[in-house]
């Protein structure tokens, strides 16, 4: 019975041993199992924080991959609108070249229809007076042959009068002369002053357009300078205006032609004057001279 119970007793004890390995077995496999479970943790954590800094890596590096292209786009786009600009500009500067060419063109055109009147006008005016010349060889011929077959007492009253004639002749010649001295001068006066109109109407317009332009680059520089201020990661920077001291340059110069032509077109009123003062001291003096004759 004690055996039994000996033998009862070291089995339940062996069971307990063995209950008890397995338990630490348990127990160990299951810190095991934690021990693990914690290393991949930390694992998946550590490759979870590898991941987020290569996905930031990737993200800042995608932002300044799309801030160089915006950037690079618009020096593309601003590179673009100054050719544009150019172009437009050379544009105009051909079309107002060809204008004046064109218009100087017409201008020596009319010229020289001008001068082909005028030359026309100056033949038919010698053809009058070499007419006219021919009428009085004949009239004094006339006269020549009267005379003779009148008295001696008549003979110098006819010499007084045929010179008398000739006085008036040649009075009225020179009033003709004169008139026509005067017609040629009017018409280069007028002629002087219509180009200088066309030349003051062309300068105010370059003026105009000038301020135009001046003021459109202002408008577009300010416009984008307040673009680019308003974005906070874009650089800023001023735009000048090009061309702006060309275009003072060029005003300048038009002014002083303008001072040029006044000038010229003042000094020469003087001339014209003193032309038609000799012409009424000749005109008078032929008249006393005639009144003499009438008077013997």
């Amino acid at each position: 019975m004690e055996e039994k119970l000996k033998k009862e007793e070291e089995e339940r004890r062996k069971k307990e041993e063995e209950e008890k390995q397995q338990k630490e077995t348990e127990e160990r496999l299951k810190q095991e199992e934690e021990e693990k479970q914690k290393q991949e943790m930390e694992e998946q954590m550590k490759k979870e924080e590898e991941e987020r800094q290569k996905r930031e890596l990737e993200e800042r590096l995608r932002k300044e991959e799309e801030e160089r292209q915006k950037k690079e786009l618009e020096e593309k786009k601003k590179k673009e609108e100054e050719e544009k600009l150019k172009r437009e500009m050379e544009e105009k500067k051909k079309k107002a070249e060809e204008e004046k060419r064109k218009k100087e063109m017409e201008e020596k055109k009319k010229k020289e229809e001008e001068e082909k009147q005028r030359k026309k006008e100056e033949e038919e005016r010698r053809k009058r007076e070499v007419e006219e010349k021919k009428k009085v060889e004949e009239e004094k011929r006339k006269k020549e042959l009267k005379r003779r077959r009148n008295n001696a007492e008549s003979e110098e009253f006819e010499k007084m009068k045929q010179k008398q004639q000739g006085a008036e002749a040649e009075l009225e010649e020179l009033k003709r002369k004169r008139e026509e001295r005067k017609k040629i001068l009017e018409e280069e006066e007028r002629q002087r002053k219509q180009a200088l109109e066309e030349k003051k109407a062309k300068e105010q317009e370059e003026r105009k357009r000038m301020k135009e332009e001046i003021e459109k680059r202002r408008v577009e520089a300010a416009e984008k300078k307040k673009q680019m201020e308003e974005g906070s990661t874009k650089p800023t920077f001023t735009i000048s205006p090009k061309g702006s001291s060309k275009i003072g340059e060029k005003a300048e110069f038009l002014s002083k032609s303008a001072q040029k032509s006044t000038t010229a077109r003042v000094s020469h009123t003087p001339i014209v004057s003193k032309i038609g003062n000799r012409m009424e001291q000749y005109t008078s003096a032929i008249q006393v001279r005639a009144d003499l004759y009438v008077k013997y």
